[in-house]
């Protein structure tokens, strides 16, 4: 595989997810911020909760949604990535992969054999790889944090029926 087919992934990458992203911005859910030192929020202990007040669980509460919202997001950017590349792949192989194995070979390893055939499809295969490692490794965060979130506002609700 040389420099240029991998350039040409990337680039090809890199112009869909600009397009993606004018949309976004264009129908207004543009993310145009990455949450930052609120990991703090992340690893509150009880000790801490108990001190707060209402208004520091609201702030915090709304800076767990904003993390779980950009999580998301990343989540849904990785998913775009594996689609993309799915799609590609399947157009370059199409016309090409009844020639791997026989009619007996499961279609899936045609198609293995279809994408390993071709530097261009193996760079492809290796962005679903790696946007499946996160999508795997950030699975269901987003949920737990926005629960995290939702229980601060409870906390907070709590505390300003107390005070």
């Amino acid at each position: 595989m040389n420099g240029k087919q991998d350039l040409k992934v990337e680039d090809r990458i890199e112009a869909v997810e600009s397009m993606l992203e004018e949309y976004e911005k264009s129908v207004g859910v543009s993310l145009i911020f990455k949450p930052e030192g609120d990991i703090y929020h992340l690893n509150l202990r009880m000790d801490s909760l108990r001190k707060m007040s209402p208004e520091e669980c609201g702030e915090f509460a709304f800076s767990l949604a904003q993390k779980s919202l950009y999580l998301q997001h990343e989540i849904n950017k990785q998913t775009q990535r594996i689609n993309w590349a799915k799609t590609n792949i399947d157009m370059m192989i199409a016309g090409n992969i009844d020639s791997y194995g026989s009619k007996y070979t499961p279609y899936e390893n045609r198609k293995m054999l279809a994408i390993k055939d071709n530097d261009y499809t193996i760079k492809l295969y290796e962005v679903i790889v790696k946007a499946q490692q996160i999508i795997d490794r950030l699975s269901y965060i987003p949920n737990k944090i926005s629960y995290m979130s939702k229980t601060l506002i409870e906390l907070q609700t709590t505390k300003r029926n107390q005070g």
